[in-house]
């Protein structure tokens, strides 16, 4: 394969006059949430608010999951060899737990009324996970000893 021409140009910028919208990512959480008028376009607004909102609730979510594996690991009995069923589980239930955070994060992306539902998927695997972990269990009561049927 023969070229004529093997140089390439790096400074030529073919959209230099036109307007560069930054990605949400590049923004801010104060741009994010209060958009400074002309920097976005109008049919960004419900991508730049879930992705205000996921940064918020991000924190949650990692203290979900902290708690999810907590109680994986602490919630049941100990044994020496077959405890890995439990781990197993949580991880299912954690990798749902981000495939299902996504699509919610989606779903708020195209209608900010769902933003709420960002708020649930953070806090309450978190909350009933420390529920599993803190709830007082009920032990059964311990039987009376048996009488000898002789009066005392």
């Amino acid at each position: 394969i023969s070229f004529k021409r093997n140089a390439i140009t790096l400074t030529h910028d073919a959209g230099a006059g036109a307007p560069r919208f930054r990605d949400p990512n590049e923004m801010s959480l104060g741009e994010l949430l209060h958009p400074p008028p002309g920097a976005v376009q109008a049919r960004d607004l419900g991508k730049l608010a879930a992705e205000a909102y996921r940064r918020l609730t991000s924190p949650f979510t990692c203290v979900s999951y902290t708690l999810l594996a907590l109680a994986a690991i602490l919630g049941g009995r100990f044994r020496r060899h077959g405890g890995g069923l439990r781990v197993f589980v949580a991880m299912l239930i954690a990798t749902g737990l981000v495939a299902l955070g996504l699509a919610i994060a989606n779903l708020a992306a195209r209608d900010t009324v769902l933003v709420w539902l960002m708020w649930a998927h953070a806090v309450l695997p978190g909350a009933v996970a420390a529920w599993l972990l803190f709830a007082p269990r009920l032990e059964p009561s311990p039987r009376p000893a048996p009488s000898s049927g002789a009066p005392a």
